[in-house]
């Protein structure tokens, strides 16, 4: 009797182990479809915070909607600073971002920002199509690498990027074609920059937003500045420079003489007629010894010398402007004394050959070869510039100009010039002059002028000497670019 009340006993302790496991795992199963229904991505939680964000977003979007209302003027149109103080009057924390002064405008209101455009329209900021910058991939047509040096324009490119947009899709691209977000777009293999005009849509609403690919540095170069030229005299040197315009049409043809970080310096391919040279200040003529073969006899007395080139004078509007822009080719000669700085005897010379040379460096009346491109035009390269401009193209020269005297400059040239660089250098024996004159004294005697001869060698003669001839120099604009059109061949642009 005992046995049998204990056996019952034991056949009533409750559930079993199995079922325990079971009934954990339902639970188990309830728990998670409970929290993804309230916090899963389309979660009652989520939709909650969604619905409350878009909510505040809609009010924002309405208070900034009737500040802009607020602000027309008597004449219909936004006054932007009537829309500022409207803005100002939002609760929150506000924002306010402008371009120069004007359209559009940006305001955020605590974390929700939107633009407003000239005509009043309000669209949020988070609604424009948006580009991955780290998906955009520029090759070859065929989607090989780009070589490190560019390529030759006319090579088509191709781009390829992805677009996105908060809260919606994109639906189209112009120019290109899209899958899936994917823009993709060949080019004409002429073209430096490409605008994308992106569309999207969020619920029944279109939204457009331009992008922008620049394509300029997979090109190879064909403009150039002067730092350009500069860095690569050998290059540029004596190459021919097209569409370059002047009031005179006394040169058939112009090339690259120097350039530093600011200017390119063009000169004349030949000499000039003695009828294409200026008169002087005073209307005295150039002295013809032949067609080409150029003096001074006469047109140096229309000048005063050192003080008129460091001097200004007055123009037809009344205003001061310099006797010459281009003094400062003649710095070292300026800037010489015999006592170390106490006076300053070339600034004050009279002597025939500063005389001669105010005369080729007077950029008034030599602005018949300084066109729409030029910032001034003299009558020849000064000696400082050529000595520049030549051992820049022939590294192992020693040709100098350092040195100066009471007269004008001092020159070494003992290892002879070349004639290479298209001959800016100097011109071959059977040229129409024997030498070309430099906008600069020489040392020699008061009336000497440095030249250089078809032998290669600085020289200096007295100004009535019947052999050199004058080859104008023209400084470009610091704007001025010059573009690759054929070998050793380029445009003003």
């Amino acid at each position: 009797m005992k046995k049998q009340i204990l056996t019952k006993q034991k056949g009533n302790r409750g559930i079993t182990l199995i079922a325990l496991v079971i009934t954990i795992i339902v639970l188990l199963i309830l728990a998670g479809i409970s929290i993804a229904t309230l916090t899963g991505e389309n979660g009652v939680l989520t939709k909650a915070n969604t619905a409350k964000r878009n909510t505040e977003k809609a009010s924002v979007e309405e208070q900034v909607q009737l500040a802009v209302l607020g602000s027309y003027d008597t004449n219909g149109r936004l006054n932007i600073d009537k829309i500022k103080e409207e803005l100002r009057k939002i609760q929150g924390t506000v924002t306010i971002t402008d371009t120069n002064g004007g359209f559009p405008i940006t305001v955020t209101v605590d974390e929700e920002s939107f633009i407003i455009n000239e005509n009043g329209k309000v669209e949020p900021v988070g609604q424009n199509p948006t580009v991955d910058q780290s998906s955009i991939k520029i090759t070859l047509k065929d989607g090989g690498e780009i070589p490190s040096d560019g390529v030759e324009e006319g090579i088509e490119l191709k781009i390829i990027f992805t677009a996105s947009m908060e809260d919606g899709t994109i639906t189209n691209v112009a120019p290109g074609t899209l899958q899936s977000g994917q823009i993709s777009y060949t080019t004409t293999g002429t073209e430096k920059e490409v605008t994308f005009k992106i569309t999207g849509k969020v619920g029944n609403n279109f939204y457009e937003a331009t992008y922008k690919v620049a394509l300029k540095e997979y090109y190879k170069k064909t403009e150039f500045e002067a730092e350009d030229i500069k860095n690569a005299p050998n290059t540029f040197y004596g190459a021919e420079v097209t569409e370059y315009t002047c009031p005179s049409d006394g040169v058939s043809k112009w090339r690259i003489f120097y350039a530093d970080s600011s200017n390119i310096y063009l000169i004349a391919d030949d000499y000039i007629d003695s009828t294409k040279a200026p008169n002087g200040q005073g209307e005295n003529v150039i002295y013809k010894n032949s067609d080409y073969k150029l003096s001074f006899n006469n047109v140096y007395k229309d000048y005063t010398g050192s003080e008129w080139i460091l001097g200004t004078h007055m123009d037809a509007n009344g205003k001061v402007v310099e006797n010459s822009l281009a003094k400062k080719w003649l710095n070292k000669y300026f800037n010489y004394t015999l006592d170390e700085g106490s006076t300053y005897p070339n600034r004050t010379s009279t002597n025939t050959n500063i005389r001669a040379v105010a005369y080729m460096m007077d950029t008034k009346q030599w602005n018949i070869y300084a066109g729409e491109q030029a910032e001034y035009a003299i009558g020849g390269p000064p000696i400082e510039m050529y000595c520049e401009s030549y051992n820049q193209t022939h590294l192992a020269s020693n040709i100098s100009c350092d040195e100066t005297g009471t007269n004008g400059y001092n020159y070494s040239n003992e290892s002879g010039l070349s004639s290479d660089c298209d001959e800016i250098y100097m011109k071959p024996y059977n040229s129409k002059a024997t030498a070309m004159w430099l906008a600069s004294p020489s040392n020699g005697l008061a009336g000497d002028l440095v030249y250089v001869n078809y032998y290669g060698y600085f020289g200096s003669y007295l100004y009535s000497h019947n052999g050199p001839g004058l080859r104008p120099l023209v400084c470009l604009k610091s704007d001025v670019q010059l573009k690759k059109t054929g070998d050793r061949v380029y445009a003003i642009q």
